[in-house]
């Protein structure tokens, strides 16, 4: 079997060994993960230097030969796999290390004694953020706190402003 390089598909083509040894050349290809473009000419190809490392590994009963343009395109695209395969595995390596070193804070939680359960705190985004966010019609500002006034059916209060005078309203 012999190797050869496609400058126009930019791949590696196989030459199977005519006559007896055919047939364990094809099955030695199609097992290393090589493809056909199918009829009429049924050429076996990969891209692979990977693809190339399993035929090398199993290597079919006629021999192996590269051409010397293969040989030098295998070299280059094996090394290119390599560093992926390095990084990739240091990439792993790091994100088992992230996770190990990643910490979830406990949520605040209290005991409301009246109901008899332990509530969760739930934190909202400041204003600032939902500022930028919302757009807003009207030039009216907040009497209380100065901030955008959204609704203006609460009568010139935020509704943040508006919730803080529920709270004191009733505790009283």
């Amino acid at each position: 079997m012999r190797i050869v390089w496609d400058d126009q598909q930019n791949r590696f083509l196989a030459e199977l060994t005519p006559g007896e040894q055919w047939r364990d050349d094809k099955d030695s290809i199609q097992a290393a993960g090589f493809q056909t473009d199918g009829p009429p000419d049924w050429q076996w190809y990969t891209n692979k230097a990977s693809t190339l490392n399993k035929l090398r590994e199993n290597r079919p009963k006629s021999g192996l030969v590269l051409t010397e343009v293969a040989l030098q395109k295998y070299q280059q695209i094996n090394q290119k796999e390599e560093q992926k395969a390095a990084l990739k595995k240091q990439f792993k390596q790091a994100q088992k290390q992230a996770k190990k070193f990643e910490k979830f804070p406990e949520p605040e939680t209290y005991f409301d004694e009246e109901i008899g359960v332990t509530c969760l705190v739930v934190k909202s985004k400041p204003s600032s953020f939902v500022q930028s966010k919302i757009q807003f019609a009207s030039n009216l500002f907040c009497i209380v706190c100065g901030e955008p006034v959204y609704y203006p059916d609460y009568d010139d209060i935020c509704l943040d402003c508006n919730d803080r005078q529920k709270i004191k309203l009733d505790t009283k």
